[in-house]
């Protein structure tokens, strides 16, 4: 289960939903898939079952929703003022960086009310998140986190690109030696 308000990015996950169906056949166990669009959200059946919402997180109605409780869920919620998905496009209204524009609003009224909703239903959530770094100065977010979750682990996640688009092989070089970049993935729980 996803959600995603970008109507681009929602379009190119119906594609993507069905090539990895695909990639999951096996000759000897075949399985039918089937595929559903229902406006504000599509849901694609075969080996996997995959549901996802053209709709901001903080919009979705996550108690008529989720029919099941989840082991296990993963988040990597857009970066406060980083990260400006369908900037000059259709949905940007819908963004948390457009409808949050000052930290604390977007932190209390979009990442926090959306991590809770995700602990109602889920033993263990996984979120990828770092301070933000907006205009030279740097919000403390994970130790907001700290402050409003128990976090009994914290594991590395090695990127490909950098959060600014930079490929991980144009950065990060000292002394001809490449370096990884990593960013913490936070297990929470309530306190």
């Amino acid at each position: 289960m996803g959600c995603d308000p970008n109507p681009q990015s929602y379009e190119i996950y119906k594609k993507q939903c069905l090539a990895y169906e695909e990639q999951l056949q096996t000759p000897l166990f075949p399985v039918d898939v089937t595929f559903e669009d229902h406006g504000t959200w599509f849901e694609v059946r075969g080996t996997k079952r995959v549901r996802i919402y053209n709709l901001p997180a903080e919009d979705m109605d996550w108690d008529n929703i989720v029919e099941d409780r989840y082991d296990l869920m993963f988040t990597s919620p857009p970066y406060f003022g980083i990260e400006r998905y369908a900037e000059g496009q259709e949905g940007e209204d819908d963004q948390s960086w457009k409808k949050y524009g000052e930290y604390e609003m977007w932190r209390d009224s979009f990442y926090f009310p959306v991590l809770d909703s995700l602990l109602t239903f889920c033993d263990n959530v996984l979120v990828n998140i770092v301070d933000p770094v907006v205009k030279n100065k740097r919000y403390r977010l994970e130790d907001d986190m700290r402050g409003r979750y128990s976090i009994p682990e914290v594991y590395g996640m090695k990127m490909s690109r950098r959060p600014s688009g930079v490929k991980d092989s144009e950065h990060g070089v000292v002394d001809d030696k490449k370096l990884n970049f990593i960013e913490p993935v936070y297990k929470i729980s309530y306190k």
